[in-house]
């Protein structure tokens, strides 16, 4: 127990997950080995085994079924899937923030990733036509370090190739093991017909065009277990504002999504097939009017965002650090953003402000810093900060 004890502290399961992983795998047979040294301990722990038993066969039903994609190289990618509607039977939550674990068998057998979507369901779902049994949905990516390995260090053919595996760096090591850095190469693979495709983002305010990205895709297969929502609501408030880094804009482009379905004149969803459909969804009140994305990303790191939206009262801002540059001040650009909605010509009680926040642990705690600063003098602000650690 204190072995299952130390390897689950933060410390050790973020730096060696794969120690607190099956250091955990083992406690199953610890636990068969108790209950046979004394029978009465089989009932005290039936209950914990059946419901983990449970979960797991609830996540395996979900992963049975392998799923089409394609995966794209968006200077560092982006995944295209297609999600059964069945996996929104019976939800009705409008939440623009879900998750998803996905599963590729070419990356790793035993992994299950946690990915958050570009995509608001809700919004895609309305929008496809009504007899198609399925919806696309994207998610980000980011590779770590180089954007090409050497494929003779994770192939072991000679006694030399097993010898430079070996002898390899730490931090090859790294790159080799990296789920998502393979999934990258696979992206990455050259195509006859590969062309360019440039982001969306002005340059304009410190920011800058997204550089050129290959718009050819390759097709894989993929298993997802979710959707898993967070009970966000931001049709609450009059102000949202997402501060977000590198790939934590994932989130903040759902919620994009959801604000610019809110905002639409008329109950109508475009599709990428063009064909519009009527959404039966009821009309909401008109409480959110502005959105505003500040998205801090270094250049080494910048993302060529696949998809685009314009709208009154959505502002995007993007500042490129790294490279000398100095860092976004995000309390500046929050009380900024707060003053502006002072000024509004609404209410006192509809003068509500949530952010939402998504990055590195460093970007989160200063951003964190930021709201609780801004709390001391507007109690109408609330925050949210998005972390896969607790």
């Amino acid at each position: 127990m204190a072995v299952l004890f130390v390897t689950a502290l933060p410390l050790v399961r973020q730096r060696h997950f794969n120690l607190f992983y099956f250091t955990h795998l083992l406690s199953i047979l610890m636990v068969l080995i108790i209950c046979l040294h004394a029978s009465t301990m089989f009932y005290c722990t039936s209950p914990g085994l059946a419901m983990w038993i449970l979960d797991w066969g609830m996540r395996l039903y979900e992963l049975r079924r392998e799923l089409p994609g394609s995966i794209k190289a968006l200077s560092r990618g982006c995944i295209t899937l297609r999600l059964p509607r069945a996996r929104l039977t019976g939800c009705s939550c409008r939440s623009p923030l879900a998750h998803f674990y996905i599963h590729h068998a070419g990356s790793s057998v035993r992994e299950l990733h946690p990915f958050t979507t570009i995509t608001h369901l809700a919004t895609e779902n309305a929008g496809t036509d009504p007899s198609d049994d399925d919806f696309p949905i994207q998610f980000l990516f980011r590779k770590q370090g180089k954007l090409t390995t050497d494929p003779e260090l994770d192939e072991v053919t000679t006694p030399k190739s097993l010898l430079r595996r070996i002898l390899r760096s730490r931090s090859q090591r790294i790159t080799s093991l990296q789920w998502t850095a393979k999934l990258a190469d696979l992206a990455e693979q050259p195509s006859p017909n590969a062309s360019l495709s440039f982001g969306i983002w002005s340059s304009n305010a410190g920011r800058e065009h997204t550089p050129a990205a290959r718009s050819d895709s390759i097709k894989i297969s993929l298993r997802l277990e979710g959707p898993y929502f967070y009970p966000a609501d931001p049709y609450r408030y009059d102000t949202v504002i997402c501060m977000v880094a590198g790939t934590g804009i994932s989130g903040a482009l759902a919620i994009v999504s959801a604000f610019t379905y809110h905002s639409s004149a008329t109950e109508q969803v475009v599709p990428a097939s063009g064909t519009t459909y009527q959404s039966s969804r009821s009309r909401q009140p008109r409480h959110w009017r502005r959105c505003i994305v500040i998205w801090s990303v270094k250049e080494c790191e910048e993302i060529a965002v696949p998809i685009t939206f314009s709208c009154e009262g959505l502002e995007m801002r993007k500042f490129l650090t790294g490279g000398g540059r100095d860092r976004v001040d995000l309390r500046r650009e929050l009380e900024e953003a707060a003053q502006h909605t002072e000024k509004t010509e609404v209410t006192e009680k509809e003068k509500r402000i949530w952010v939402y926040i998504s990055g590195p642990r460093a970007f989160i705690a200063a951003g964190k810093d930021a709201c609780k600063a801004v709390q001391r003098k507007r109690k109408n602000l609330d925050f949210y900060a998005a972390s896969w650690d607790p």
